[in-house]
């Protein structure tokens, strides 16, 4: 009777011990390998792409003080001139006063010629800037809270699509635009922008305003 039970006790343990080594192997089977990774800050950007046109960062309309007749005038489109340069002279019946580039530039437009009247706030002269140059752009107002000045921007030309020109938002200005005027804000339609002026931080001597 002691030998019979000592061999179901001999029989229990060895199904115990060979149920606990099934168990050991199983759990090690389904051990799962965990790679610890170390968490980064990361710069997420908001892109806004628009269209602009290159401007002089100075401009000037000039027109004669009073009314009289022109006498004499020095510019025509296109001309190349430099601050204090004469461009043109009324005679106002007194006295003969002389017009002069009030910076360094180009002469945009010319609406006179000698010998017509001169109408006093008449622009006769339109000049802007070439040594510095800016890119004036209209963003939609919804894209308003991506901006502020300082910001870099990337700029391409039309006319020179292998160039690649750095910028930096120069001014955002405090009004808006809504296309299609005042029926179109009655309507409440049309795309409300902000004018955004951008430096260009290269040389522009061989740009040309207007682009």
């Amino acid at each position: 009777m002691k030998k019979k039970l000592f061999i179901g006790v001999l029989i229990l343990l060895t199904c115990v011990c060979v149920w606990h080594a099934f168990q050991d192997a199983s759990e090690e089977k389904n051990i799962a390998c965990v790679t610890i990774i170390r968490p980064e800050e990361k710069l997420l950007t908001e892109s806004i792409h628009t269209r602009g046109t290159l401007k002089g960062a100075e401009s000037a309309l000039i027109s004669p003080e009073k009314g009289g007749r022109v006498t004499k005038l020095n510019a025509k489109k296109g001309d190349q001139v430099t601050k204090g340069q004469f461009l043109f002279s009324v005679y106002d019946g007194e006295e003969t006063r002389n017009y002069y580039a009030p910076f360094t530039g180009v002469v945009g437009a010319v609406w006179l010629e000698e010998g017509v009247p001169a109408v006093p706030g008449v622009t006769f002269v339109s000049m802007t800037s070439r040594e510095s140059m800016i890119v004036s752009s209209e963003v939609e107002e919804s894209r308003l809270s991506y901006l502020e000045v300082g910001q870099s921007v990337n700029i391409t030309l039309d006319a020179y699509p292998e160039r690649r020109y750095h910028g930096e938002v120069r001014e955002i200005l405090p009004y808006a635009t809504v296309s299609g005027g005042a029926a179109a804000i009655l309507m409440e339609q049309g795309t409300t922008t902000v004018e955004v002026r951008i430096d260009i931080l290269e040389d522009t001597d061989d740009l040309i305003p207007g682009l």
